[in-house]
Parts: structure tokens; C-alpha cells; sequence
């Protein structure tokens, strides 16, 4: 049986086993959007974390990193071999198999061979001064030649296969490697890398898998080709790069995804060894697994044109669904019509290019600044287009798997929304002309007031914090009640989404008089606002709700002494004396 034959059967075999009934028989599986999931079957697990899915026939343990197709599944559930795998199968579905083949993917021979490949394509570059000058011209130099085994593919068709048969590999071995296409005759001594720049694609172990080649010539269609998938390479698992960057990794240096070859080879010219690039797809969520076994918090940085921001979003969405604690990506955004190649080759790139990475954003920014730029993008700002940008917001949380992740963003983008709700509102709100003298006089008690109308002031100018702060300013009672009022109105706003000041301008007139002074809020971020709105709240109320407390607590134990209020009693005394010492 040739291989051709094997991957038809292999093909017909999948097309009539669906790997969730084939997983189903073992594990729980329920529909989750267009996947099932249940607890993974190679590893104890309480709930939950492999994913199954039939569109694209794989299968991902987000708990132990098990992944694979519907013949991978088989062969480890079962603890048997490839072929034997492909027996049980083939009866399942009713399929006859053609006559058995001692065919085994990734045998020694195949690696074998495509090392000797490897070899051949190297020794050709060294050989070939037009391909030097290519790769010289490029910013290709001899350290990353050997680096990256850079090769040459060479334009004589017949060369590679006279060179494998003097190496002892077969016809089957030349016509298993990829390296060929098969002519309308059957012949398989068509190369399939003619005229190129050889980039091997190693495994993690440094054993090559595939090939990739890059025309030298501009009129040369396409202008980057790669080997076939086959059962040691797979696109949707395999990462240019990885087998050397996977062992520069660690916290400070975080796995850098960039799109194609040259930019892997030219950042770790650069010093950003870390680097790698998908195989001519777009980047899965196998590669992401991939990634998150060496690395917390891998950087994005893919071309700064129209498409490569596309392909950010993308990858963006595909990430919120498989987010888990402590597991995010950056987003690094390059300059418009930028590539990291290009950025690196300007004078000062390497520095240019570390300052981007410092500043790259955190995936719920970017999720962030994405809506924001979708809601400029709106033709009109009708209630009916704003709520639909906002229920898409809400779909692409949803999609989150995690519980608690899902929580906290839906919380967080809560907030973001109530402030650009509140951003266009605040000026016209707050045109109120500030008292020169407050009805408000400053006495024995100013130091007090001037705290009380401090936190309402902070709210005030930056309705972003209120959702923040609501839960400590709904104790405070305030000594004044045109305050209390005021209180009411920005609590209220977290329900209504708008503050409405008519009849109280000239308390909050006073309020600004009597603040703007002491606390510049529009210099200040939203985190700089809520550390100072902490730190006022500290100084002067925290021990007001600690005694009140207090002296519920002991009414309590007045009325009726119990085991639990006498240790509530206790905890609360004990939380202020640290309150106290660490003022």
C-alpha cells in the first residue's frame, strides 16, 4: 500500500467517524458552541477541560496539553500502534483497508532522509553564489545560515532523488518525504522545491519534518511553498523557530509570534531569540497550547498593515474562548505597513523594536481599543447601532470558557462602557460655575469636609471609578445632607448610566471649589484617581465604619452573647488595630 492509498483511507475512515462519537463512547460529552467538551480522559480531572472538535476532527486537554486527531486518540486511549489503530477504525466504519504496508509515520528512515535533506539543501547554498548573494542581500549572514540550517534547493530536478537512492533509501522512503510530486504518470521525480531558499521546520527535539522554500526569483508563483501535511507535520501544530526559541524562554522573556521566516530569523539576529511563526496558517489554538507550555504570557507581533492587524483580532477572539488564570497573550502593535523584518533594519530598530514590546497591551486592552475603533467606525450613533456594537462585546465575553475569567472581563468591560457612556455627558454636566465663596465655611469641621466633598469630587469628574468606589462611599454618611444627595445621585448612576445634577448645581459648585485646588483629577488616570480616592477614604472613614461595627456588634452581644457574633465581635476589633498600625 503506498501512502497515497493510506491517507485515502485514512481521509475516508475520518469522514464517517466523527471524533466526538468515537471520544463519546468514553467520556461525557456535551455541546459547547461548536465543540464538546467533558473531563479528560488521560488525566484525573473535577471538571472539565478537553475540548473536542468535529469540524476540525482534533482534540485539546487545556489540563495536561493532550492533543491529536481521531488515529492519535485511538492509539493512546487504546495503548496500541498506528496501524493497529487504523484496523480498528477501518472496522468501525466499515471500510476495507488495502494490503497491509510496514509503513510507520515518523520511522527512523524518514528521519533519516529528511536529514540527509537537510545536508543536501546546506551543501547546495555553499555551492551556489547567486543563493549566497540572496541570502547576503536579505540580512541572511553565515551565523544564521548555520543557526537556522538554511538551505538551497538548486534547479536540477533529478539531483535529490540520485542523491537519496546513493544514500540506501528506497523509492518508498523518497516518495514518503514530501519532497516530490507525483506526475500523471506516477513517476514522483518532479521536486517540488526548485530554484528556492530552503527553511527546514524542525520538531521540538531538532529532528526536521517539513520544508519550507522561498522563490528566488520576484516572477516565481507562489512565492512561498511548503512541504505537504503528513503524520509528522501538521500545520495547525507546528511552529517555525520552536526548537531553538523554546529553550531562550523563561518569565522575563516570553515567546514572540510573529508571521513568516525571515521575521523569526531576523529577530533572533536581532536578540529576540525567543521568536517563532506559524507554518503558512493561520495561528490555532494547538499553537497556542503549544506556546502556553513554555511561556504565561506570549507577545503578538505581526505586520503592521491591514492584514496582519486582521489576523491579530483573529487570533485575539480565538484566545478569549481558551483563556485560563495565569495563561493571556500581548498584543504588540507595529507601525503602519511595518513588518518586524523592517522595523529591526531601520537605523536603531533593535531598540525601536524592544520599546514596542515593552508597551505591547494586554489582551483585554486591545479587545478594548478594537470596540472602541468598531464604535468610531459606526455610521450613525443611533441607540439601535450602539446596541447592537454593545450585545458583540457581549457575545465575544460569553465566548470565554472560564468561569471566573469571564466574570472578571464582563465586570471590567462593564466599567469601560459606563465611562465612554459618561465621557461625552461630563462636560456638559459639569459647566457649572465654580463658587468663589462656598456656603460651605471652613471651620474647626474643614478638614473633615473638605475629605467628604473630596470623594464625591473624584466621582464626580471621572465617572469611570464610580462603579469602583460605590460599595465604600454607600457608608460614608456624609455630615451635610445636600451631600448625602449628591451620594444618591452618582450611586443612582450606576443604574440609570447618566448623572443628573438639575437642582443641585450649586452644591456641586462648591464641591469643585472647594477641591480643585487640593486634587488635579483631570491629570490623573483612572488608576491614579482610584488610588487617591483609597487613600482620602482611608484617612477619614475607614474608622467610622469600623466603629460603627463595632457597636453593632456589641448591641448584638448585648441583646443575646452567641459563639458567632463574640468572634465577629473579635475579628473586627482585631482588623482595626491593624488598620491602626499600619497608619
Amino acid at each position: 500500500m503506498s501512502r497515497t492509498d493510506l491517507n485515502v483511507a485514512i481521509t475516508a475512515i475520518k469522514s464517517k467517524l466523527p471524533l466526538s462519537k468515537i471520544v463519546g463512547a468514553d467520556v461525557v460529552l456535551k455541546k459547547k458552541g461548536r465543540e464538546f467538551v467533558g473531563q479528560c480522559p488521560f488525566h484525573l480531572e473535577k471538571t472539565g477541560s478537553f475540548f473536542v472538535n468535529d469540524d476540525k476532527g482534533t482534540f485539546y486537554c487545556f489540563g495536561c496539553g493532550v492533543s491529536g486527531d481521531l488515529i492519535d486518540y485511538v492509539t493512546r486511549k487504546d495503548g496500541i500502534q498506528f496501524r493497529q489503530a487504523i484496523e480498528k477504525l477501518a472496522a468501525l466504519a466499515g471500510i476495507k483497508l488495502p494490503e497491509r504496508t510496514e509503513f510507520r509515520p515518523g520511522t527512523e528512515n524518514q528521519k533519516k532522509l529528511l536529514q540527509k535533506a537537510v545536508e543536501y539543501f546546506m551543501d547546495n547554498l555553499l555551492a551556489n553564489q547567486r543563493a549566497q548573494q540572496y541570502c547576503a542581500d536579505r540580512g541572511i549572514d553565515p551565523d544564521l545560515i548555520e543557526k537556522f540550517s538554511i538551505g538551497y534547493s538548486g534547479f536540477k530536478q533529478q539531483l535529490l532523488p540520485d542523491y537519496f537512492k546513493r544514500c540506501g533509501f528506497t523509492d518508498s522512503d523518497v516518495e514518503e518525504s514530501g519532497l516530490f510530486i507525483k506526475k500523471e504518470d506516477g513517476s514522483v521525480n518532479c521536486a517540488r522545491f526548485v530554484d528556492r531558499i530552503i527553511f527546514p521546520v524542525f520538531d521540538k527535539n531538532g529532528w526536521p519534518v517539513a520544508f519550507g522554500g522561498r522563490s528566488i526569483a520576484e516572477n516565481i508563483t507562489p512565492k512561498y511553498l511548503n512541504s505537504p501535511e503528513s503524520e509528522m507535520f501538521r500545520k495547525r501544530e507546528v511552529l517555525y523557530g520552536y526548537n531553538i526559541a523554546s529553550r531562550n524562554v523563561s518569565n522575563l522573556k516570553p515567546f514572540i509570534i510573529v508571521e513568516g521566516y525571515m521575521d523569526v530569523i531576523m529577530m533572533h539576529k536581532f536578540g529576540f531569540d525567543t521568536a517563532v511563526a506559524s507554518m503558512g496558517t493561520a495561528f490555532s489554538s494547538e499553537h497556542l497550547a503549544k506556546a502556553w507550555r513554555y511561556s504565561n504570557e506570549p507577545i503578538v507581533c505581526f505586520d503592521g498593515d491591514t492584514a496582519g492587524r486582521g489576523a491579530m483580532i483573529r487570533l485575539m477572539l480565538l484566545t478569549m474562548r481558551y483563556l485560563q488564570p495565569g495563561k493571556s497573550l500581548r498584543f504588540c502593535e507595529l507601525p503602519s505597513n511595518f513588518d518586524p523584518d523592517s522595523v529591526l533594519k531601520n537605523e536603531g530598530g533593535s531598540t525601536e523594536m524592544q520599546s514596542l514590546l515593552e508597551i505591547s497591551l494586554p489582551l483585554i486592552d486591545f479587545f478594548w481599543n478594537d470596540q472602541l475603533r468598531l464604535r468610531d467606525e459606526i455610521p450613525s450613533k443611533t441607540p439601535e447601532y450602539i446596541a447592537q456594537w454593545s450585545k458583540n462585546i457581549d457575545v465575544a465575553i460569553d465566548s470565554i470558557q472560564d468561569q471566573e475569567i469571564r466574570r472578571l472581563y464582563r465586570s471590567d468591560i462593564k466599567n469601560r462602557l459606563f465611562a465612554v457612556s459618561h465621557k461625552s455627558k461630563r462636560g456638559k454636566n459639569l459647566a457649572i460655575t465654580l463658587n468663589k465663596t462656598p456656603s460651605f465655611h471652613i471651620d474647626r469641621r474643614g478638614k473633615a469636609l473638605l475629605r467628604e466633598a473630596t470623594l464625591l469630587y473624584a466621582a464626580i469628574m471621572r465617572p469611570s471609578v464610580i462603579w469602583s468606589v460605590a460599595e465604600n462611599l454607600s457608608t460614608v454618611n456624609f455630615s451635610d445632607r445636600r451631600f448625602e444627595k449628591i451620594k444618591r445621585i452618582v450611586l443612582d448612576s450606576i443604574e440609570n448610566e447618566s448623572l443628573n445634577f438639575t437642582g443641585v448645581e450649586d452644591v456641586i459648585g462648591d464641591i469643585c471649589s472647594m477641591c480643585r485646588q487640593n486634587c488635579n483629577i483631570d491629570a490623573m488616570n483612572d488608576t491614579d484617581v482610584l488610588r487617591f480616592w483609597d487613600e482620602v477614604f482611608k484617612i477619614g472613614f475607614t474608622g467610622k465604619v469600623q466603629q460603627k461595627e463595632i457597636a453593632s456588634a456589641k448591641k448584638e452581644c448585648d441583646d443575646g452573647l452567641d459563639f458567632a457574633t463574640w468572634e465577629r465581635l473579635k475579628a473586627i476589633k482585631i482588623d482595626s488595630l491593624y488598620k491602626k498600625s499600619d497608619t
